[in-house]
């Protein structure tokens, strides 16, 4: 699920309010809702940071772990989720800019 947020998604469904999984309607989890909500400022800031795919996936899974475990915490989790994400990716970048062999070559 979260690999589709890099990558365009293939003949799925994009519907925000149902699942529709092996012929049967099931509905769908807050946190599912919240990313298909997110995808496309998901998408823009790892863009906007020049972060891989590789990269966003394992900085995704991270902040959404530490989302659901202080979800009943988090009053705007849509704000909260984008700012640490955010933070992380500045975090990321600015330590590419100081690796000690980038004046080597």
């Amino acid at each position: 699920m979260i690999v589709s947020l890099m990558v365009p998604s293939k003949g799925l469904r994009k519907d925000r309010e149902q699942v529709f999984a092996l012929g049967q309607r099931r509905a769908i989890s807050p946190l599912d809702k919240l990313l298909c909500e997110l995808r496309p400022d998901l998408k823009d800031l790892f863009l906007l940071h020049s972060v891989s795919p590789v990269v966003a996936e394992r900085l995704l899974e991270e902040t959404l772990r530490a989302l659901a475990w202080k979800w009943d915490e988090v009053r705007n989790r849509e704000a909260w989720l984008l700012t640490i994400l955010d933070r992380k990716c500045s975090c990321l970048a600015d330590s590419r800019e100081q690796q000690p062999w980038d004046g080597l070559g």
